[in-house]
């Protein structure tokens, strides 16, 4: 191994999609971050799942094509969604993307990728695109705020990816690897609320 290079995790997942092949089909993603053996939160709520209902729940994070759980979309723990429609927007509008991982910049053995893991060990590969999406999605409320906030940082560049709706449809093609690897969770746009006086 090189001297300096990272050491990467069994199985790396390598996510470098360049226009999304799954327009129009719907994809059923999870909400939320799982805490403990059966609770996961979303938002400021936590839920206490099911055996069933968290298999169902994980199995959504790697598979697009996870059979849908009217339980769990009706307490919003999954949700699908159509890219390309105004309600792939709606959603973006209303949920976000939470890096549960670190940066680790330019992969030694593919430099015009970008890993993401933890230090010394990468676990997902991405293109420069998603990597930024993944990167600043910590800074806005919302999916379609990074989007916005990445198409207007490029259109000040010069470079291609200046189209908010087109970076969101992108995005939602590689969500499924980022999920699955842990790399990031989905949530809702929410604030706690301050503190009451006593």
């Amino acid at each position: 191994m090189p001297t300096g290079s990272r050491r990467r995790a069994d199985a790396v997942s390598v996510v470098d999609v360049n226009g999304a092949n799954r327009l129009d089909q719907r994809l059923t993603f999870p909400v939320g971050h799982r805490v403990d053996q059966r609770r996961v939160r979303r938002g400021a709520t936590v839920h206490e799942l099911t055996e069933q209902q968290l298999g169902t729940w994980v199995a959504a994070h790697g598979s697009p094509d996870a059979a849908p759980d009217t339980e769990l979309i009706g307490m919003g723990l999954l949700v699908e969604v159509v890219p390309g429609t105004d309600q792939a927007l709606g959603f973006a509008q209303t949920h976000r993307l939470v890096p549960l991982m670190l940066g680790l910049g330019n992969a030694v053995d593919a430099p015009s990728m970008f890993e993401i893991g933890f230090r010394g060990q990468a676990f997902v590969q991405v293109n420069p695109t998603i990597y930024d999406l993944w990167h600043w999605s910590a800074m806005d409320d919302t999916l379609w705020a990074t989007c916005q906030s990445a198409a207007d940082a490029a259109s000040r560049s010069n470079a291609v990816d200046t189209d908010p709706r087109a970076l969101l449809d992108t995005l939602l093609e590689s969500l499924h690897l980022l999920l699955l690897r842990n790399a990031a969770c989905l949530d809702i746009d929410f604030r706690l609320g301050s503190p009451k006086a006593a």
